[in-house]
């Protein structure tokens, strides 16, 4: 959503009473001009059917969103944390069992589901520790690497969503932001049910 081509909202929640209630999500509010115009640009050209802007600062869907999540979760040196609603996609599987490998501390939330039981299982076999969520549906997407910059947007982790919707997203590296996310991973992460124990 674009405001006055002054201010960009960027979240991963629908416009429903359950992305307010019931659900984990965020959003980034920002009004850097680049993200801005760069928004309103692609909408711009979603609407009139016109040609595709560069997706500047913003992760792109179709157009670079699946470089960008795998560059955030190939550059992690120290920890991922992930909340995922869907997560099927092979090559972002195979880099977070790398990334697992490679000494990288990686968690992910997500909500007790039979859709991709079986990438969680395998997931968890590689060393990934995932947590059930408890209380929240986890509708969030978010990849957030070595506390220092954090993917927020509206890609679920799946083909269909990488590379054939039109989603968006933002990657932001602002301290007071990134310890907003930090604190509520913890807290989701701690009252979460280990998947191993399922």
């Amino acid at each position: 959503m674009v405001v006055d081509d002054a201010v960009a909202v960027i979240m991963n929640q629908n416009l429903t009473e359950s992305a307010f209630t019931t659900n984990r999500d965020f959003g980034v509010v920002t009004e850097r001009p680049d993200a801005v115009r760069t928004a309103a640009a692609l909408f711009e050209a979603d609407w009139t059917r016109g040609a595709e802007p560069d997706p500047g600062p913003l992760v792109v869907s179709p157009t670079n969103a699946r470089v960008q999540l795998l560059g955030i979760i190939d550059d992690a040196r120290r920890s991922l944390d992930l909340y995922a609603e869907v997560l099927r996609d092979p090559e972002l599987l195979a880099a977070l069992t790398a990334a697992e490998e490679r000494g990288v501390d990686v968690r992910l939330v997500v909500s007790p589901s039979d859709d991709f039981a079986v990438e969680r299982r395998a997931l968890t076999a590689a060393g990934v520790d995932i947590r059930l969520a408890t209380s929240l549906y986890i509708h969030a997407k978010v990849i957030f690497a070595d506390g220092e910059r954090a993917f927020i947007g509206s890609q679920n982790l799946s083909a269909t969503s990488l590379d054939q919707n039109r989603e968006l997203g933002i990657i932001i590296d602002d301290p007071v932001n990134l310890a907003r996310i930090s604190r509520i991973f913890e807290i989701d992460f701690r009252a979460g049910t280990p998947e191993d124990a399922r």
